[in-house]
């Protein structure tokens, strides 16, 4: 991965961290553990090392400051990164969001709005999310999130991506696994929920 997608992951991963509250320290050696992946840490020096945290922790401050302009970090580097590293980015920014215990709305509108900016398609961070993040962590299920929907699909790309779902989630209820089940079952509720919404 090149300097521009490590920094915007960086960047964007303790964006989510710091909505959520943290970062924690579990998140803080995560999104470490991330930017040092494939680097030849015998080939880093010790005050490169040092600066490397550095940087980080000043990130963290000016982000806890309050300065959380998402698109503003992702606009000068995304044209420059391929899709396939921004999908790697936005997986680990959703890692970092499910290593908390409760995942609140802030941080559902920042993985939102990292989606987006990253031109990444919404039904991606629905996956991500499910394979990340419990359905019991969600403080509140948001829909175009769980569901990998959104307004500005026509009626029946609606009703396709909603059938998709049901498919998918109609198969695992019967699951002997009971968490699987659950899960399953909650989501069979939201879809319906969401049928009688949007597709009337």
């Amino acid at each position: 991965m090149d300097k521009d997608g490590l920094g915007l992951g960086l960047a964007l991963a303790t964006a989510v961290a710091v909505a959520g509250g943290g970062p924690g320290g579990m998140q803080l050696g995560y999104i470490r553990g991330w930017a040092l992946r494939g680097i030849d840490l015998q080939a880093v020096s010790l005050t490169g090392r040092l600066r490397f945290e550095r940087s980080l922790r000043r990130l963290i401050k000016v982000l806890k400051n309050g300065d959380r302009d998402i698109q503003g970090l992702i606009k000068e580097l995304v044209d420059n990164i391929p899709v396939e590293v921004r999908g790697q980015v936005m997986e680990l920014c959703v890692v970092v969001a499910g290593q908390t215990a409760r995942v609140g709305r802030d941080v559902v509108l920042t993985l939102k709005s990292i989606c987006w900016a990253l031109g990444l398609d919404i039904r991606l961070l629905s996956s991500l999310v499910h394979r990340y993040i419990p359905l019991d962590k969600l403080e509140e299920k948001d829909t175009e999130l769980l569901l990998g929907i959104t307004q500005a699909m026509t009626a029946q790309q609606l009703r396709h991506e909603l059938n998709r779902q049901y498919a998918c989630w109609n198969a695992r209820a019967r699951s002997s696994d009971t968490t699987i089940s659950r899960q399953a079952w909650q989501m069979l509720d939201l879809i319906a929920q969401a049928r009688l919404a949007h597709c009337r």
